[in-house]
């Protein structure tokens, strides 16, 4: 049969077979467990996090990081332009 006439189902039945075929029951159940599925509205917590922070809000954060794991800033001062 093929695949664009198969169920959801269908489809999800025969990748477990397959991965059991292929994996052995270990490494299935090792394959299934990485799969754990999550709580809540992960929309909805990401608005929450993200629409406090503004553009200049983001930029010092990745500054402050930054400085953190490098130490002071260690940009070269500009040069005048020669003329």
């Amino acid at each position: 049969m093929s695949v664009m006439h198969m169920t959801l189902d269908q489809i999800k039945t025969r990748g477990y077979a397959a991965l059991l075929k292929e994996l052995g029951p270990a490494g299935y159940v090792r394959f299934m467990q990485q799969f754990v599925p999550g709580k809540g509205d992960y929309t909805k917590e990401r608005h929450r996090s993200l629409d406090k922070l503004s553009l200049d809000g983001i930029k010092q954060q990745i500054e402050k990081m930054h400085a953190d794991r490098v130490g002071p800033s260690t940009r070269k001062q500009s040069r005048p332009k020669k003329g």
